[in-house]
């Protein structure tokens, strides 16, 4: 079976300062796979890598050994040009709502922005939205409210 997203041995280590430092890795050996239609929640300690294998996913960090297969298709090293088409299918949503959410904006405005970035129209993006609030028991008039409006939990 063909996995949606699939993570094999991953190591990322970043660069180090000078010819004689090396940074340690960072990711040591991750795997996982998620299936189409599975949401994956990935939880740990602050600095265990959780925001680091997000990063390599979207192909904002080199990894530095395994592979990252999306949709059968190796995406581990992808020139910047190509990874740009792959992160429409790929989202990640960071741990920090104040810094991974425009303060500024409704629900409705985030969450029909990336829509609209892709040519859907404004009118189909609102459905959308109102349709995904709906299947994740949030209220009719979550769209309307900021997103600091909601309990952290």
């Amino acid at each position: 079976m063909n996995h949606l997203l699939q993570i094999d041995d991953l190591r990322l280590r970043y660069p180090g300062g000078g010819f004689r430092s090396r940074m340690p890795e960072v990711l040591k050996g991750v795997s996982l796979h998620i299936e189409p239609g599975e949401t994956l929640g990935l939880v740990g300690e602050s600095g265990s890598g959780k925001t680091t294998l997000g990063r390599a996913v979207l192909g904002l960090a080199q990894a530095t050994g395994g592979t990252i297969t999306f949709d059968g298709q190796d995406i581990t090293h992808l020139p910047a040009g190509r990874n740009r088409g792959e992160a429409r299918e790929i989202q990640v949503v960071f741990q920090d709502p104040y810094t991974s959410l425009t303060p500024a904006l409704q629900v409705r405005g985030i969450l029909t922005e990336p829509l609209v970035a892709q040519g859907i129209t404004r009118s189909d993006a609102d459905r959308r939205v109102s349709s995904l609030l709906d299947r994740v028991g949030l209220p009719k008039d979550s769209a309307d409210r900021f997103a600091r409006e909601f309990s952290g939990g």
